[in-house]
């Protein structure tokens, strides 16, 4: 999200900005109006009012003129980056970690008005063809081990205190 002395900072990467295409990204325009737009009187990113709507949208069309791709496939924006096609918008945390280093230097920065989210769940369908594997693998992914691995690796938050207590004390050793 850009508008005045950032619009023009990002115009210099013209066609190699890379933004997520969902519809959630409005929510992260709304973020962003929240501190540079206090007058729109948004409180929730996610709950906005016609007006607020109109501005998150407008703020998203304003930036395409510098958006060389919007991205919905993570593995594409990996190698975007990587040819360097993107060299500059946004992102995810598994995106930034499966990088190829030796191709890229990638960061991730979080912005100063923070960064909206969601919650990914797992599922079974009621027309599993093998259920108990199934519930063998959510066995597996919620125990503390499994998902501290796997939310560190996807820059998640773990789904529990003992999740949280692992990844902490894998990182002291």
């Amino acid at each position: 999200m850009v508008r005045g002395v950032r619009a023009r900072r990002l115009a210099k990467y013209k066609g190699k900005v890379t933004a997520y295409d969902s519809p959630i990204y409005i929510a992260d325009a709304a973020l962003y109006l929240m501190k540079h737009q206090p007058d729109l009187g948004i409180k929730n990113p996610y709950a906005l009012d016609d007006k607020q709507f109109t501005a998150a949208v407008d703020l998203l069309k304003g930036q395409r003129a510098n958006v060389g791709e919007y991205w919905s496939d993570y593995l594409k924006e990996i190698s975007a980056f990587e040819t360097g096609d993107s060299v500059i918008g946004t992102t995810w945390q598994v995106i930034v970690n499966s990088v190829d280093a030796k191709k890229t230097n990638v960061k991730a920065i979080l912005p100063e008005e923070g960064a909206t989210g969601w919650s990914d769940t797992w599922m079974i369908s009621s027309k599993a063809k093998s259920p108990n594997c199934a519930y063998a693998w959510l066995n597996y992914i919620d125990s503390p081990k499994a998902n501290a691995a796997a939310t560190e690796y996807f820059g998640e938050a773990p789904n529990s205190q003992e999740a949280c207590e692992f990844r902490e004390r894998s990182r002291i050793l």
